[in-house]
């Protein structure tokens, strides 16, 4: 039997019910976008037009941010994702020295969002004030590094994507079998001819969706583009749309939704692309059988120049911006760290002190909890009624699920100020919620499919078979089985929530404050001391979460597939 043979009528309306409510999250922010280009309103009456569309293919500067952008992703996804890849194999397959540590190293850097990373590289490498650039000014001229450059904005961009782009290569390794690497190396090849003709071929289809996932992230970036790049006139896609949208003096709503759609446009192109190699490239496939304890391989005297190189990658990414953000949010000098400096903690109470602030802590861990648990709330009972669906409606399923992966976090932002612009939730934490739910909702099916997908499907039968109907199914074994995965999942979600930048500065308003907004306004007000406190709280908050997570994953896994073993 399989799971949709038993399926009722209630099951059927359950899944039609779901898929609207798919559709409904993740067509109509685009469909709006899509209107709010080719319709404007004038003296109260709505019209057709192209002018927005005149206006931005008649203008050289439109062809430059696109360009820019696209260059920039394209960029940042093959330095980010060539060094993933390359240290999460020497991590795993190589006698690399602290090797099995890398995993739990790359937390530190992962802890740092992009938006703090920005500014940390910023007070470091300021071409008048930066920290490097005081400690170089013997040997090269004065503001000669300069972050506020398409190269620092790749630089930054690369470390903060780095963590993500290990973590995801790491994990698609780790679930491959050795075997096909073992029969080259004992064949005689080298390990590196191992590595070019055996491994790559076969991570081929698993790397190209790790590498379309990059580069949307690459394309949506807005951290770094705003911080690094805009006070250089260094301007981006998804900067043009807050600009245009929010804080311009005339905020045109079509123009911005023009960048939107045709970051979308070229997102879909490289999902399609994606999509036909991976249906067509069948290269290299084993049947999964027992993962054995392979011998790793022996890179000689390299393996501690890659040991350094990553662990240096580790400080620039982790250690250096979490020793600045900390110098700073004790008002302690950062050329005076090699001294002893006493710490102040004005800043801390003024954080605490301050309404407003209080204000924004609270709704930022209150969007947090309830986003969380609203994601993880719908995304259990999709995730389940994807497994009950027939194989067609299964891939139109999983198609809608990789959809708000392309959906660049700005486009949902813009999509939700059109929608919501003349009701009485526009302004508020509600929307707030909304917009944070329609951008990781899909994301929490996805992953709870893979949690439920490592349950025996014969403990179903066999409840049913014992009288059990599906609701009790789902009580007695489902949830008891996928329970650590559901709280690891929630927890991750909550760490996405409070980190994220971009959206809440399209949605968030004075009557609504949080972080993002906090960090946005002080920072604009040279109060670097209170942007790294929120930074600071950031990091420490997210710390505990992330290693109950992966605590909660490594259990588990080994709940699923038992102890390794020691052969």
């Amino acid at each position: 039997m399989r799971p949709h043979d038993s399926t009722g009528l209630m099951t059927r309306i359950a899944l039609i019910f779901g898929f609207g409510l798919l559709c409904l999250v993740v067509l109509v922010p685009s469909l709006l976008v899509l209107i709010q280009t080719v319709f404007s309103v004038q003296e109260g009456a709505i019209q057709l037009t192209f002018g927005h569309y005149i206006d931005f293919f008649t203008q050289i500067d439109s062809y430059l941010i696109v360009g820019r952008t696209i260059l920039f992703s394209a960029i940042t996804t093959a330095l980010a994702g060539t060094a993933g890849f390359l240290f999460a194999w020497l991590s795993l397959r190589t006698n690399v020295p602290g090797g099995k540590f890398m995993v739990i190293a790359i937390t530190l850097p992962y802890l740092i969002p992009a938006s703090f990373g920005a500014l940390s590289w910023a007070l470091l490498i300021d071409p008048f004030s930066g920290l490097i650039n005081q400690w170089l000014s013997h040997v090269l001229p004065a503001g000669a590094l300069n972050i506020y450059s398409f190269s620092g904005m790749v630089f930054v961009e690369s470390l903060c994507s780095f963590p993500l782009a290990f973590t995801f290569f790491y994990a698609s390794l780790a679930a491959t079998d050795p075997v096909l690497e073992e029969a080259s190396h004992a064949s005689g090849a080298s390990v590196w001819e191992t590595f070019r003709r055996v491994t790559i071929p076969r991570m081929l289809p698993n790397a190209l969706s790790i590498v379309v996932l990059l580069f949307i992230l690459g394309l949506e970036s807005f951290d770094v583009a705003w911080f690094l790049g805009y006070p250089a006139d260094i301007k981006m896609a998804s900067v043009e749309i807050l600009l245009l949208a929010r804080i311009s003096d005339q905020p045109d709503v079509g123009a911005a939704a023009i960048y939107g759609l045709l970051m979308l446009i070229v997102v879909l192109i490289f999902v399609r692309l994606y999509r036909r190699v991976l249906m067509q490239d069948r290269r290299l496939i084993v049947k999964k059988g027992k993962l054995y304890r392979h011998s790793p391989f022996d890179i000689g005297r390299l393996r501690w120049v890659a040991s350094a190189a990553f662990y240096l990658l580790i400080v620039l990414g982790g250690a250096l911006p979490l020793l600045v953000l900390l110098a700073n949010s004790l008002d302690i000098p950062l050329d005076s760290l090699s001294r002893y400096e006493s710490p102040r903690f004005y800043y801390y109470q003024w954080v605490f002190d301050n309404d407003e602030s209080v204000q924004a802590l609270v709704n930022t861990v209150l969007i947090g909890l309830g986003g969380a648990t609203i994601a993880i709330g719908l995304g259990f009972p999709m995730a389940f009624l994807f497994l009950k669906a027939k194989q067609g409606f299964r891939q139109a399923i999983d198609y809608l699920t990789f959809l708000p992966f392309v959906l660049p976090a700005s486009l949902s932002g813009l999509a939700l100020l059109v929608a919501f612009e003349r009701t009485a939730i526009y302004g508020t934490v509600w929307l707030l919620l909304l917009g944070f739910c329609i951008k990781v909702v899909p994301f929490s099916i996805r992953n709870v499919q893979g949690v439920l997908l490592q349950i025996d499907h014969d403990l179903e039968l066999a409840s049913m078979t014992a009288g059990g109907g599906l609701l009790r199914t789902i009580r007695r074994i489902f949830l008891p089985l996928a329970s650590p995965g559901l709280l690891a999942s929630w927890l991750l979600l909550f760490t996405v929530f409070i980190r994220q930048f971009s959206l809440p500065l399209l949605l968030a308003t004075s009557d609504s404050p949080v972080m993002s907004n906090l960090v946005f306004r002080e920072w604009a007000a040279g109060n670097t001391g209170r942007v790294a406190v929120c930074g600071v709280l950031v990091v420490f908050v997210s710390l505990p979460l992330i290693a109950v997570a992966r605590w909660l994953n490594r259990q588990k896994s080994e709940a699923t597939t038992g102890p390794k073993s020691r052969y």
